[in-house]
């Protein structure tokens, strides 16, 4: 017969274990970061060319037609179709729907002229390009149904505005996640243009952008952020003499990137030196897919190796530098720096067999250094804790008892507070499982600490 006592104990025991193997579960229950390296898509011969195409973001019945009449006026100067990211929900794009199209505002007029002519294409570019809470975006993160949503209005918006059936989507920040993809094919897109690539888009050709018409941004140290990005100029200096078919997919924006004479200068220049270059072939996002089909596989590979490289690496980062407090020479994170920006420099430079090779043996490394790092952590807290909550009263003054009680609970409650947070607080985010590792750590530390000065303390006494 067990009584009572007993009966409390164990079933205190009981639920600590079994929130501890939840927290495991969570802890340990990582998707190994990266994509699969397809040799064959590498095993073609392709002629020396640099394919160039354009895309102008931020387009809206709020656009000032005389600005834009401008920089389009260079473009059909040298004879060079771009595609136009169009933002469909703005605050006066339901008025402009309720009247007659005769009586619409300028611009709208404006584009559909320039998009019959065959000038532009004109793309779906988000719904509102108002950023959402969770990633800096407007649709990564975002449930499948919601993003669903919001596509099929902004088709529904363009498609009524200019009489078209709109085909392209490009996701506002150049950020989206497999949840946008799946929402394109549903929503009947077919042609995708951000920058880097989430994941594999299933089916839908992608076509990302690789550089900015003016930034100057160029990542040029180890040290330095992977998200910036370089200017055309730059990525084409880079592809002067490409070994194969290379691609530069140049984004801008018209409405603040020419806010002075000098811009549209370089403009000019830089559109007159694209069209005599030897290598350069001019095309369009929508044809891109058709054209090279072979080339933009090897390009997207090495697109998507280079995101999950750059992603695993921040998620190696609390594990990385813990290492560094130990070790004098070269730590792991100088190494995995230095290696991915080998990686993003090939990328630029149009080896992307080179760049997804050693993309892919940076995500290894990361992927190493987060599951040590984590087991480490995890050991760690599970050592801590069993000591505290089974320490003896023996020998132990009251303020140690207060102590050792207060710790128990600590440690008692952690797996819930890990499994409350992660579940409801950040659902799926390695990012958090990592930064609440970095606390058991840290608390870990830090109680073993104060017990042993506490005993040291009484043992003076």
């Amino acid at each position: 017969m067990i009584d009572n006592k007993n009966l409390k104990l164990f079933l205190l025991w009981a639920g600590f274990l079994l929130c501890l193997v939840l927290a495991g579960i969570i802890i340990f229950g990582y998707k190994i970061q990266g994509h699969h390296f397809d040799e064959e898509v590498f095993n073609f011969t392709e002629k020396k060319r640099i394919v160039v195409a354009f895309r102008n973001d931020d387009l809206s019945v709020e656009s000032d037609l005389v600005h834009e009449a401008a920089v389009l006026a260079l473009f059909k100067k040298y004879g060079i179709k771009q595609t136009f990211g169009f933002i469909p929900k703005t605050a006066h794009t339901e008025e402009q729907l309720s009247i007659p199209h005769e009586k619409r505002v300028p611009i709208v007029h404006a584009l559909k002229g320039w998009e019959k002519k065959g000038y532009i294409d004109l793309a779906l570019h988000g719904y509102t390009h108002m950023k959402g809470p969770k990633t800096g975006g407007e649709f990564g993160g975002l449930s499948f149904e919601e993003q669903n949503r919001r596509i099929g209005d902004g088709i529904r918006i363009v498609n009524q505005l200019f009489n078209i059936n709109v085909d392209t989507f490009i996701p506002p920040f150049n950020q989206a996640d497999n949840n946008t993809y799946s929402a394109c094919i549903d929503s009947d897109i077919h042609w995708f243009s951000g920058f880097w690539g989430e994941g594999d888009a299933g089916g839908l050709p992608s076509v990302n952008g690789n550089a900015s018409l003016f930034s100057s941004d160029y990542y040029k140290g180890a040290n330095k952020s992977q998200n910036l990005i370089p200017s055309a100029e730059e990525v084409l200096n880079f592809l002067e003499s490409p070994k194969g078919t290379a691609f530069l997919i140049i984004f801008y924006h018209s409405k603040s990137d020419f806010d002075n004479k000098n811009n549209f200068i370089y403009l000019d220049s830089f559109l007159a030196k694209l069209k005599k270059h030897p290598f350069v072939e001019i095309s369009t996002i929508k044809r891109i897919p058709e054209l090279y089909t072979d080339a933009l596989s090897a390009y997207n590979s090495a697109n998507r190796h280079i995101y999950s490289a750059i992603c695993t690496k921040n998620l190696a980062k609390p594990y990385l530098m813990v290492l560094e407090m130990f070790l004098a020479d070269k730590v792991p994170a100088e190494l995995v720096d230095e290696q991915l920006y080998q990686g993003i420099n090939a990328y630029w430079q149009g080896n992307y067999r080179k760049a997804t090779t050693i993309s892919s043996i940076s995500i290894k490394k990361s992927n190493r250094y987060i599951i040590i790092g984590r087991s480490l952590a995890f050991g760690l807290f599970l050592v801590v804790s069993l000591f505290f909550l089974s320490f003896k009263k023996n020998n132990t003054n009251d303020k140690q008892i207060k102590m050792i009680s207060s710790l128990r609970l600590v440690y008692f409650t952690s797996p819930f507070l890990i499994w409350i947070y992660i579940f409801y607080f950040s659902p799926f985010s390695t990012v958090r499982i990592d930064q609440f590792n970095g606390l058991l750590v840290l608390f870990s530390f830090g109680a073993i600490i104060a017990f042993l000065i506490s005993r040291l303390i009484r043992i003076k006494k």
